[in-house]
């Protein structure tokens, strides 16, 4: 229902039978849309060449050590769309999304301010800095409307034929825009 830490930092973890990887605890930032080029990388394939570009960055060199760290990026997040058979009422309005970069993130609301955090000093998100000037305020913003004019664009479509229930079915999980 909200795009805040406790649901965003997750754990990922990854097991390899032959502990080729070995044990290792990490705290870098990773988005799902890295899995895929992980293990593309990881496994030697080439991904179709379908003329879409491939999300995400491959989280190998991190795991296998040829790099210390993930080069520093803003990472996108944005709250599942509501369904209304499946959400309460006080569900906020759509499209609620964030941008981040482990130090700072910026959430965009529809109908109420946004919101800005400083998420060293303020891990738990109590204290909004959206009216404070800081100039990562705008960076964030645009980069998080961008994100979000892109995904919009590159949504899925309803395949030709697709029975009314299997639509419905597909909005209710997220998977097609209402």
């Amino acid at each position: 229902m909200n795009i805040y830490q406790e649901q965003l930092r997750v754990p990922l973890f990854l097991y390899t039978p032959g502990g080729e990887l070995g044990p290792a605890r990490r705290g870098d930032l990773v988005q799902h849309i890295d899995v895929l080029p992980t293990f593309i990388e990881w496994f030697g394939a080439k991904p179709k060449s379908n003329g879409l570009t491939l999300q995400g960055e491959t989280l190998l060199p991190i795991l296998d050590g040829r790099k210390t760290a993930l080069d520093e990026r803003l990472l996108f997040a944005m709250r599942r769309m509501r369904v209304e058979k499946n959400h309460s009422e006080d569900w906020e309005a759509d499209p609620v999304y964030c941008v981040l970069d482990g130090k700072h993130k910026y959430i965009s609301h529809p109908e109420r301010p946004c919101e800005f955090f400083d998420l060293v000093a303020d891990p738990y998100e109590q204290k909004n800095l959206i009216d404070s000037g800081d100039a990562k305020i705008a960076t964030m913003k645009k980069s998080a409307e961008e994100w979000y004019a892109r995904l919009m664009k590159e949504a899925p479509k309803a395949p030709a034929g697709l029975s009314d229930a299997n639509r419905e079915a597909l909005e209710s999980l997220g998977y097609l825009p209402k």
